[in-house]
């Protein structure tokens, strides 16, 4: 059996939560899965907040951000 979901194209500039109908919990769950699947948590970091993260540029700035600076040691 095929569901037919209708999935928006995923583009930098959408908003998490306005665009994509994310709940807090439901951010806060894929931040959760991101640690499990990478193995890394940018938000150990003071300076970084996940109430920073309004749009796909956002949180993916974040990790790499993250990713650079622990991979330049």
């Amino acid at each position: 059996m095929q569901n037919n979901v209708n999935l928006p194209v995923l583009e930098d500039h959408l908003a998490i939560v306005d665009d994509l109908g994310f709940t807090s919990l439901r951010v806060a769950e894929l931040i959760a899965n991101l640690e499990d699947v990478f193995g890394i948590d940018p938000f150990q970091d003071e300076n970084v907040s996940i109430t920073n993260i309004r749009t796909l540029k956002d949180l993916c700035e974040i990790y790499t951000t993250y990713l650079e600076k622990t991979t330049a040691k």
